[in-house]
């Protein structure tokens, strides 16, 4: 799978390091938050699924 993306919301920034790079490593686009607040955020702006 090439191009999909992901918004990773996960208040653990280890963990959610450790989830993106393995995503990527798997094709995915990924964006991050860090709390829900701003991944709505970030969905709404970037139409992110």
């Amino acid at each position: 799978m090439t191009g999909a993306k992901i918004l990773l919301i996960e208040d653990e920034v280890k963990i959610s390091r450790f989830l993106e790079l393995e995503l990527k490593h798997e094709g995915y686009e990924v964006e991050q938050a860090y709390d829900g607040r701003t991944g709505w955020r970030k969905h709404l702006v970037g139409n992110m699924i």
